[in-house]
């Protein structure tokens, strides 16, 4: 997985292939040390803290297996792992997206899939992203600090997953969906409408 993510660089600019690394080192930290009580229940916590004596960083997936990865992730998209800095908080969500798509395929393939775990990832992930904008970010540069709010919505998935959020659709396969196969408008007009006199 954290060469999965590293690789979405591939073809960017260095900074963003750096920002890249970031999240891969970042969601690296994350599995070695999240705890899972909240996820997945204190008895499974105890476990893997136990697991983790013996096996490392890989004690999560390696003893608890794809789906319990799978149902902590939202946790990657919140505090205190989601970043402050602008740039890099928007690589971090379009990291975890990309891995979404990565562990639907593998837990398609180890028929472990279940839709409701990623609906909750989705979630997450929109209310990550709703955040830029009810939390101004403060940004340090040397002697000069600036309160930055940001009003735009900047790609096309952020607008998809806060369709998912706020109930418009389900999961972001029908939000995708719908912008696909859009429903079709019938136009009609007025007699008179144009100048034409009836």
């Amino acid at each position: 997985m954290r060469q999965f993510i590293i690789d979405q660089g591939d073809g960017r600019t260095a900074e963003t292939q750096d920002r890249y690394r970031q999240v891969a080192d970042d969601l690296a930290r994350f599995l070695a040390t999240v705890d899972v009580a909240p996820w997945l229940g204190v008895e499974m916590a105890a476990y893997l803290e136990r697991q983790r004596e013996h096996l490392g960083r890989d004690a999560l997936l390696t003893s608890l297996g794809l789906m319990s990865l799978i149902r902590v992730l939202p946790a990657f998209v919140a505090a205190p792992w989601l970043p402050s800095v602008m740039a890099q908080r928007r690589t971090h969500r379009a990291a975890v997206r990309a891995l979404m798509t990565f562990l639907r395929l593998r837990a398609s393939l180890e028929d472990c899939f279940r839709r409701e775990d990623f609906r909750v990832i989705d979630k997450a992930l929109g209310t990550a992203y709703s955040s830029d904008y009810t939390q101004p970010l403060t940004v340090q540069t040397g002697t000069v600090s600036c309160t930055v709010t940001l009003d735009l919505v900047e790609h096309l998935v952020d607008r998809l997953l806060e369709e998912v959020t706020d109930g418009r659709h389900d999961t972001l396969d029908q939000a995708v969906a719908a912008r696909l196969n859009p429903v079709q408008v019938t136009v009609w007009r007025e007699p008179g409408y144009g100048g034409y006199d009836w």
